[in-house]
């Protein structure tokens, strides 16, 4: 009857860990299936709403812009000037450049107004030039044209703004906000201010408000149902859409049912729409069939695992106890010889030596431990003397030989053997302290990565050179685990305090590993009275040595040869404190920090390479990399004079054949032997233009003095200066002065 109560009781919490999750999933999963489409669409509206209100943003600052700009004084001149006095318009159109560049802003490409009595296009980037010229040269891509659209634009008969696109249903469409305006009532002083908004702009837009692109599809069309903007190309007859009316329908394209939800703008005559994939919706009411049937799976299988273990749990504990037993002791119950009871209380007997024998490792532990600490403390002087220096020590559990001491610091440098790094923690100081205990008394600390700190208690009071011990150890790990280390051994010091100063006396020798290398044993008695003697030869020796390096002047002909003979003026050798290679350090690297920055080598290659040079941490290896950095700068300095005698030479040939018609960029550099592209790169590099723009200015300037100094007519004037034809004179002459020669030449001879 027991049994089975208790049975009853867990099949009931079973049934009700079962059956509560499941009728909830349930409920849930009902009311989640009726209102995932409401929510989807809601979703989809505010992420069109939110789009569309950055938009009209966007284009209402547009319009109040074309209108400020439509009604402002210097576009109007240019009207009257280019209607009345058409040889004003050059000066004006510079102004009207000027004035129109203040409105620009990373939103737009351009600002531009086109008058239509000259077929001219004055842009706040692109300066002055015909209306097709300007399509061609900053919108026609990819052999796609489209100047329809672009000249509609050109032809806009609205006097309020009106917003356009271009390039048809392309995604990277420009946006256009056109208006017409007029100097006087008369259409001869009409004009169009356009501005061009960047198609990157309205895609960060998107962007910014979280809009996926995966899921809708965001489009701007005008009254006309022409598409002026579209997140993505789709093949959709929109003259067949009710396009304009607001609310939610059904659109198919290519077999896909979307739903679209459409407004019209608050500022001007343009409708937005925002279309979702149908398949989205059944998407997400998959996942929710999924997520549920999960989750029911997971309350059943999780339901039973749980009643199991309890029903175990429940029923068998004596047992379960008896099988951990057997386990982990390897030994075998026999319920024939005596009972559970009896078994454990055996086992117990039996495991009490052991267990005393635990407790005496357990103190040995941690008198080890305690010990450690002390000792650290020892070393860094943080120990407070309040009783006998002996009592002290035997409190801590440390036997004394007698009150003098040696510190040693063992800094692993390179290790190639195969070992864990735990192994080798354990190996170091046990053959250390084996070796200090042959006649002493050592105790070895790992006291941080790589680095070990012994303590040898002197066995007497005589002095004793250790260093044949200390090498014994070192040469074993070298010989036996690939381990190689610097020693860094401080002097014999006497009592508890003594202990603190012998490591600070130790940490200043092994700092003189910088200076003597890798796997040196160094003796703070042999360095401790070296003295600060830092004496620089003359001022900034260092730095015209270099110079003269590096210019090609110097009598040493590698870098290397450089430094060696610095090291030997600024008297650096073995012999030398720290503090005096301190100073070399701080003084070469301060040079050279000066040739980079006044020869302008001050990027984040360089930077890390001068990084690289402080962080080193041996001597040997900072007179390398000084070496391979100087090295460097000699090959940038040989390349820059070479590259700059080629542009002068350049610079000379222009000058001298500047009238032949057929001096090209091709000819310049085969008569150099250079590459064409590397040529133009130098040069522009050099003087800030290219190697055409140069010619056809030199060109220009002395026909221009031709056309102020002499009689020679246009065609006599093209010939002396280069050009082919008097025509390609004209030309490119009025496209870099605004006016044709014979005007200019009409001008000067008033102006005289």
């Amino acid at each position: 009857m027991k049994s089975k109560s208790l049975f009853s009781k867990y099949f009931i919490e079973f049934m009700l860990v079962l059956l509560i999750p499941m009728i909830t999933i349930a409920l849930m999963f009902i009311q989640a299936r009726s209102t995932v489409v409401d929510l989807i669409l809601t979703s989809s509206e505010e992420k069109m709403n939110q789009f569309f209100k950055r938009v009209d943003a966007v284009v209402e600052e547009g319009r109040d812009i074309c209108l400020n700009i439509g009604s402002n004084e210097e576009c109007r001149k240019y009207a009257t000037y280019a209607n009345v006095l058409p040889d004003k318009t050059t000066y004006q159109s510079v102004i009207l450049q000027k004035f129109l560049s203040n409105y620009m802003s990373e939103k737009y490409s351009d600002i531009f107004v086109y008058y239509p009595i000259e077929d001219k296009i004055v842009s706040a980037v692109n300066a002055v030039t015909t209306s097709k010229h300007y399509y061609e040269i900053y919108y026609e891509k990819n052999q796609n044209s489209f100047w329809e659209e672009f000249e509609s634009i050109l032809n806009c008969t609205s006097k309020k703004p009106v917003l356009k696109g271009m390039n048809g249903k392309n995604i990277g469409s420009y946006l256009c906000v056109s208006a017409l305006q007029m100097s006087f009532s008369d259409d001869a002083y009409s004009y169009v201010v356009v501005l061009v908004m960047k198609p990157q702009y309205i895609q960060e837009l998107m962007q910014e408000i979280e809009c996926d692109t995966q899921e809708g599809v965001s489009i701007i069309y005008d009254t006309n149902k022409e598409v002026i903007w579209s997140s993505t190309e789709l093949n959709l007859d929109y003259s067949t859409e009710r396009l304009g009316e607001r609310g939610t329908r059904d659109v198919v394209i290519e077999g896909n049912t979307y739903i679209m939800q459409s407004q019209k703008s608050d500022i001007l005559k343009a409708y937005y729409a925002y279309m979702v994939p149908e398949a989205y919706f059944w998407e997400k009411l998959v996942k929710l069939y999924i997520i549920c049937g999960i989750c029911g799976g997971l309350c059943i299988v999780l339901g039973f695992v749980l009643v199991c273990h309890q029903s175990k749990k429940a029923y068998q504990p004596l047992e379960q106890m008896i099988n951990n037993i057997q386990e982990q002791k390897s030994v075998y119950y026999d319920a024939r010889i005596n009972t559970e009871f009896e078994f454990i209380e055996s086992l117990f007997n039996t495991e009490k030596e052991e267990k005393m024998e635990l407790n005496r490792s357990v103190r040995k532990r941690d008198e080890q431990i305690e010990r450690s600490k002390f000792l650290i403390s020892l070393l860094n002087g943080s120990v407070k003397i309040l009783d006998n220096e002996n009592d002290i020590f035997k409190k801590n559990y440390v036997e004394l030989y007698s009150d003098r001491f040696y510190v040693i610091i063992i800094q692993i440098e390179e290790s190639e053997c195969q070992m864990e790094k735990t192994d080798l923690t354990f190996i170091i100081p046990n053959v250390f302290q084996e070796l200090g205990n042959r006649n002493h008394n050592s105790y070895v600390l790992s006291v941080q990565d790589n680095k070990y700190v012994m303590i040898l208690n002197l066995k007497d009071r005589k002095n004793e050179s250790i260093n044949s011990l200390l090498l014994e150890g070192k040469e074993f790990m070298q010989k036996y685990y690939d381990v190689s280390m610097t020693l860094g051994i401080s002097s014999v010091k006497e009592g508890l305090r003594g202990v603190h100063n012998a490591y600070e006396e130790a940490c200043y020798a092994l700092k003189y590993r910088y200076l003597l290398g890798k796997e040196s044993v160094i003796e703070y008695s042999l360095i401790a009275d070296r003295s600060f003697d830092y004496f620089p030869p003359a001022e900034n020796l260092m730095y015209y040595m270099i110079t003269d390096y590096l210019s090609g002047r110097g009598k040493n002909e590698t870098a290397v040869l450089l430094v060696q003979e610095i090291i030997k003026n600024y008297h650096i050798h073995n012999g030398v404190s720290l503090e005096t290679i301190e100073c070399f350090k701080i003084e070469a690297i301060s040079t050279l920090n000066r040739m980079l920055l006044k020869d302008k080598y001050c990027g984040s290659e360089w930077n890390e390479k001068v990084k690289r040079l402080i962080d080193i941490s041996l001597f040997e290896d900072f007179t390398s990399c000084f070496s391979e950095i100087l090295e460097e700068l000699h090959e940038k300095y040989q390349e820059q004079s070479e590259n700059e005698d080629i542009c002068k030479r350049v610079l000379e040939y222009i000058d001298s054949n500047y009238r032949d018609p057929q001096l090209s960029l091709k000819l310049i550099s085969d008569k150099m032997n250079i590459s064409s592209s590397y040529l133009s790169r130098l040069f522009k590099e050099k003087y800030q233009i290219s190697i055409p723009d140069y010619l056809t200015g030199k060109r220009i300037r002395d026909a221009k003095a031709d056309l102020r100094n002499s009689s020679y007519g246009i065609q006599e004037i093209a010939e002396r200066n280069g050009f082919l034809s008097d025509s390609a004179f004209i030309k490119i002459f009025k496209k870099i002065e605004g006016i044709t020669p014979g005007v200019y030449r009409d001008l000067l001879r008033k102006q005289q």
